[in-house]
């Protein structure tokens, strides 16, 4: 006899466009973790020119999958490969990751009178005001959100977007196995910075200034970077006066970062203006790492950091402090004891155990919610050229099958977008996400 969970089907859909990186870390725990508890979970990949479906699979190769291909690479060719691909899995609860375009396959779904059509759930992972654009949008398709950080959810909260009842909050989690601790603390610090090399969320123009800083304290110090981004070069260039303290490693593995970064280096050095987890430090953390931060927007109502307890904080932007808590971590007592106490953190809040068990009570619950009623008028598709304003969409999408004719798209996000969201104006979001947090303390 089987229980309640090996009775229900889960889609899982993101793109195949991004291999590396926290999401794409979560997404091989949490299917994984999902397929242990007896749920019956399918990988939905969307493929196209700039999305690799086997390129994905090479790095993350999961047990049951299923590629979705547009063929005319306008938005009513996503709508219906989507929309075929869920009436053909008929899974019960669609986990969306990013592809804006399942709300409305899912619309299109309910709208053809299918007796048993799939609830669909947002995965919230970034603090950006477009997708929260979406959220207002779709309200009355989207079954439930689930987010992973407790400053996004209490601003949808806040600005009243979406059912309290239906919304949700799942951390990130990451391996907490014992670590092979290889730190060899006699002379000197050793810092890494793992992440997106780009300046306008991680700062990372702040990391030659945090060095020049450090060296009034301590000559005795290396710096490894890992990963890469848009402003790598610059940044190149500005640590190049640095010689040989500073080393770039590039993009790493999971099982690289453990090897070469964490259980290497005394300290994680993080400078950015907000985060949603961020899932980078709980993994140095788990492998005794100190984590050096910003006090990120998001850090405050988290709950989790706690300035000379489990992590040394300092103000965003402020170099001088930052160098001078690196500095700190020269008194041998004060760095074991941050050291034990952050990883005990992540060992009760952020394991990948209490991760899936965090989500598998969301989607649970999910499964339980009465289904959103179909609104009487559909939402309106935007129109992917010409063709679509003189014959209307579909008969339009039917003349490009016939033709052969493609869009040939300039990035992973047109191919596939992520959000259909307006609100650009990401200064003003974080401001209000800045004096959310302030008040919640």
């Amino acid at each position: 006899m089987h229980n309640f969970r090996t009775n229900h089907h889960l889609a899982v859909v993101a793109p195949s466009a991004y291999v590396l990186g926290g999401v794409q870390v979560w997404l091989d725990y949490l299917i994984a973790g999902l397929e242990s508890k007896g749920w019956n979970v399918t990988f939905v990949l969307t493929e196209g020119k700039y999305h690799d479906t086997k390129q994905y699979l090479d790095k993350h190769p999961f047990r049951n999958f299923y590629c979705v291909k547009n063929q005319t690479g306008s938005q009513e060719g996503r709508i219906c490969a989507l929309a075929s691909a869920f009436k053909k899995l008929n899974p019960d609860l669609i986990l969306n990751v990013n592809i804006v375009d399942t709300y409305l396959a899912v619309e299109r779904i309910r709208s053809q009178g299918f007796v048993q059509s799939p609830k669909v759930v947002m995965t919230l992972h970034g603090s950006q005001a477009d997708f929260l654009d979406d959220i207002n949008q779709f309200n009355n398709i989207i079954d439930a959100v689930v987010v992973t950080n407790q400053l996004l959810t209490q601003l949808i909260k806040n600005l009243r977007i979406f059912e309290t009842e239906r919304l949700f909050y799942a951390p990130y989690g990451v391996d907490t196995a014992k670590p092979d601790i290889k730190q060899t603390f006699e002379n000197v610090l050793s810092l890494a910075y793992v992440g997106r090399f780009e300046e306008q969320q991680k700062r990372i123009s702040d990391i030659p200034l945090i060095l020049t800083e450090l060296e009034k304290y301590t000559n005795n110090y290396k710096l490894v970077l890992a990963g890469s981004g848009p402003d790598e070069q610059s940044l190149r260039s500005e640590l190049a006066v640095f010689g040989d303290k500073v080393e770039f490693k590039g993009v790493l593995s999971q099982e690289e970062l453990n090897n070469q970064i964490y259980e290497s280096n005394t300290a994680l050095l993080l400078t950015s203006t907000w985060e949603t987890g961020p899932i980078v430090a709980w993994e140095a953390m788990s492998k005794g790492v100190v984590l050096v931060t910003s006090q990120y927007v998001g850090s405050g109502i988290e709950g989790s950091l706690h300035d000379g307890k489990n992590c040394l904080m300092f103000p965003i932007g402020d170099v001088k402090a930052a160098a001078e808590a690196i500095s700190r971590l020269q008194d041998p007592e004060l760095r074991f004891n941050l050291s034990q106490a952050g990883r005990e953190l992540v060992c009760q809040r952020y394991s990948r155990s209490y991760s899936v068990q965090m989500w598998e009570e969301a989607i649970n619950q999910i499964l339980k919610l009465p289904p959103k009623q179909l609104s009487k008028s559909l939402q309106k598709l935007l129109a992917s050229g010409k063709l679509d304003r003189l014959l209307g969409t579909k008969l339009a999408e039917t003349v490009r099958k016939f033709l052969g004719i493609r869009f040939e798209h300039q990035s992973a996000g047109g191919e596939w977008p992520h959000s259909y969201g307006t609100n650009a104006n990401e200064e003003e979001f974080i401001k209000r996400l800045q004096n959310l947090e302030n008040t919640s303390n």
